[in-house]
């Protein structure tokens, strides 16, 4: 049969060709840079070369001529025949001992990862005639110490990773130049390290001379010579008050210097406190170096903004310095099948992880998500910090009633900041008065109107909207509760923040919602709380 004198792999706007062995080859070596981080550079190169085989099928040639030129939309928007399986097929005629591992990630480098019974019954697939099988290059068998069965599926994904983001990427590069030009130019750890330190030096020029503030420089300055340890599980437990976000992010970067690492993640459970720490992370560093992601951010909206276009792009692979996220869009992409979760994964390879407020992680995903943290530690060289106010146990034996559910958590947990510091009864502020028996919403509202500068916090919005409808609106009286829209949300917050600032003759009343619990840096003199 008679083979195409080049095989086709793109056709851009201008008309340009890129065949597939020139895309094949790019992909394999991104690939490769990728996974090099965790041992699998050479497996991974033969993922790339192998991926888009499918494409030498006659069918799928005679498919991209005929979209080029046929103006026809009906035309364009055709289907295009599969083409991923057949990689997936090859490896397993050629490399039979890790086509496990790669093949999953080549049949769904464009939809996904499938159900493995699924993915099983695909490899039972002849490879197309069109379709030179070719000869098996040598290569060095990845070694994995103490390798456990949940990582299996971790590795895959993150196999999985490493080909979709290279494969995406050496597209965009052919296909739109001046997109994939916007990409990387980030600061290096060492840069967001004189940043933050000169930051920090001027803060402490201006700041008075109080306890508090001598308190945050201390946990400053153990972070800083606690963060020379090697990668590891680490926990800074610090009260309300001591400074904990920087000084995680102070930690973060030393850390990263020392040991080679290459970005930092946050993770954190509420949007509130992600909008919060976000921001001050980019006065510091600069938006050019902090990506803010999670769902109340949407870059599509100025796409026309070389800027926000730039971060749109860092949402699909995480290749900036500083990634501020939720808990949700980690997890649920550590987790994940799709191609667009997955692609950003191979970039938490030796970075420093950090879990803000880790005492909120739900407790019926615990033994997953401590074994998910043990794998990027232990197969992917992460370095895992824990902070907290009041730190959970992720360490050791844990079980529950049922001593036949219980697991084995994290080997060790260190923490950076000494018992001797007695940070919990230094930074202790807050006097407590409890009220006797049950209170109506009338009564509680005339508590709140003896305060000229009070918050009240409550559990449900209907508890927040009785008692706000009961105070008087006179001076400033505000509602706070996920009955307003994120952007409300935040513009409260800072209504909120500017208002204390002004002079303590004006009444400030604050109804609110747990929202403003997490993180929110706010304080008044009186607060109740349900």
């Amino acid at each position: 049969m008679k083979r195409w004198e080049t095989i086709i792999s793109h056709i851009n706007d201008d008309g340009a060709i890129q065949s597939n062995e020139e895309h094949q080859m790019g992909v394999a070596l991104l690939a490769s840079k990728f996974a090099s981080g965790f041992g699998c550079k050479e497996i991974a190169k033969i993922m790339g070369l192998l991926h888009d085989k499918g494409k030498e099928q006659k069918e799928w040639q005679d498919y991209i001529r005929r979209m080029t030129a046929n103006d026809d939309s009906s035309t364009r928007t055709r289907k295009h025949p599969n083409h991923a399986y057949v990689g997936a097929c090859i490896a397993q005629k050629l490399y039979p001992a890790i086509a496990p591992l790669i093949g999953q990630a080549i049949a769904g480098h464009h939809r996904g990862l499938y159900d493995y019974c699924d993915f099983i019954e695909i490899m039972k697939k002849d490879v197309p005639d069109d379709v030179a099988v070719g000869d098996a290059i040598p290569f060095s068998m990845p070694r994995f110490p103490n390798l456990k069965k949940y990582d299996l599926h971790h590795l895959v994904r993150m196999m999985f990773s490493c080909l979709v983001d290279a494969d995406s990427l050496d597209t965009e590069k052919f296909m739109t130049p001046k997109q994939a030009d916007l990409r990387g130019g980030h600061a290096t750890m060492e840069e967001m390290l004189a940043k933050l330190m000169a930051f920090l030096k001027n803060l402490r020029a201006s700041a008075d001379n109080t306890e508090v503030n001598r308190i945050r420089n201390m946990v400053q300055e153990i972070c800083i010579r606690e963060s020379a340890g090697e990668k590891g599980f680490y926990s800074l437990t610090v009260p309300t008050g001591g400074g904990k976000t920087l000084a995680s992010v102070l930690w973060g970067l030393h850390h990263a210097i020392e040991n080679h690492l290459q970005r930092i993640i946050i993770a954190i459970p509420y949007t509130s406190i992600i909008v919060q720490t976000a921001a001050t992370l980019k006065s510091i560093f600069g938006e050019e170096n902090v990506l803010e992601h999670h769902s109340n951010v949407d870059y599509n909206e100025k796409v026309e903004n070389v800027s926000s276009l730039r971060l749109h792009l860092a949402t699909e692979n995480w290749d900036y310095p500083i990634i501020v996220t939720t808990n949700v869009q980690l997890f649920e992409s550590l987790f994940s099948n799709k191609r667009s979760r997955c692609r950003k994964l191979h970039n938490l390879v030796n970075s420093v992880v950090i879990l803000d407020e880790v005492q909120t992680l739900p407790l019926a995903f615990y033994k997953p998500i401590v074994h998910t943290l043990e794998t990027l530690h232990r197969l992917f060289g992460a370095s895992i910090l824990l902070t907290t106010a009041s730190q959970p146990v992720l360490s050791g034996h844990i079980e529950g009633a049922n001593p036949f559910v219980g697991f084995d958590a994290l080997p060790s947990v260190r923490e950076i900041v000494p018992a001797e510091a007695r940070l919990n009864e230094r930074l202790r502020r807050v006097d407590l008065e409890f009220i006797d028996g049950a209170c109506s919403y009338e009564e509680i509202a005339n508590e709140l109107k003896k305060h000229q500068r009070v918050l009240c916090v409550v559990n449900t919005r209907k508890d927040a909207k009785e008692l706000f409808d009961r105070l008087p609106k006179e001076g400033v009286c505000l509602h706070l509760s996920r009955m307003m829209c994120p952007a409300h949300v935040a513009a409260t917050i800072q209504k909120i923040k500017d208002t204390l600032k002004i002079d303590g003759n004006m009444p400030i009343r604050v109804v609110s919602t747990q929202l403003i619990e997490a993180g929110v840096d706010i304080d008044f003199p009186v607060v109740y709380r349900q």
